[in-house]
């Protein structure tokens, strides 16, 4: 008998951020991944969000 083994894949969960004041999607950036020229992966997954539009209080969808 051959034994089979199944791989099952996990979602990943994406995760948010709450906008707190001083933030900017750079600053974000750095936070989740060390590097705030990743800005643009934060934007393109909040509908192509402008940095000069975040607002204090709003959540952001922050892709892996």
């Amino acid at each position: 008998m051959v034994s089979q083994s199944i791989k099952i894949k996990e979602k990943t969960r994406a995760k948010t951020h709450t906008v707190a004041s001083g933030d900017t999607l750079f600053k974000i950036a750095e936070q989740y991944y060390g590097d705030g020229n990743h800005w643009k992966k934060i934007s393109s997954a909040n509908r192509n969000l402008a940095p000069e539009s975040l607002k204090v209080g709003q959540k952001l969808t922050i892709p892996d």
